[in-house]
């Protein structure tokens, strides 16, 4: 508590000293948000779903947040007839992994035909940026090399 004689002993706070409030107030709102950001999944369950292109449907929604997220080990194979909407649950998916720290590394297995369809998918509506691996098979051996 302070009283009215106390106040002949009262001094400003000088700049620079290390518990000053003089930082700028930029780079605290920076750091605040990127911390909001990191810890965001805790309070949005469906955080892929609501920062990223996609609009996916109920079925979608149930698959991913329902079925896939809550079961451990996190091994899928997302396996059903084509435009089924397999690019939307595995990019959710993969998406919710990532930004939760679950995962650190993905593979992505597909049809040779599909692969760069899949790559454009993943980074149109997900953000999501993924290398192709190959495998190619030469002619003068019997082995396989990965390139």
């Amino acid at each position: 508590m302070l009283f009215r004689t106390d106040e002949v002993n009262l001094t400003l706070a000088e700049a620079g000293r290390p518990w000053a409030f003089d930082a700028p107030g930029a780079d605290f709102k920076l750091v605040t948000e990127a911390y909001r950001i990191n810890v965001a999944h805790l309070f949005d369950p469906m955080m892929a779903v609501h920062t990223f292109n996609v609009e996916p449907l109920p079925h979608q929604i149930t698959a991913v947040y329902e079925s896939m997220l809550p079961r451990q080990p996190l091994r899928f194979v997302p396996a059903d007839d084509p435009g089924a909407c397999k690019t939307i649950m595995a990019g959710l998916l993969i998406r919710e992994l990532l930004m939760r720290a679950d995962a650190r590394r993905v593979l992505i297995v597909a049809p040779c035909s599909l692969v760069e369809q899949w790559q454009d998918e993943m980074y149109e509506k997900f953000g999501l940026s993924f290398n192709i691996f190959a495998l190619v098979q030469q002619k003068t051996s019997k082995r396989s090399e990965f390139l």
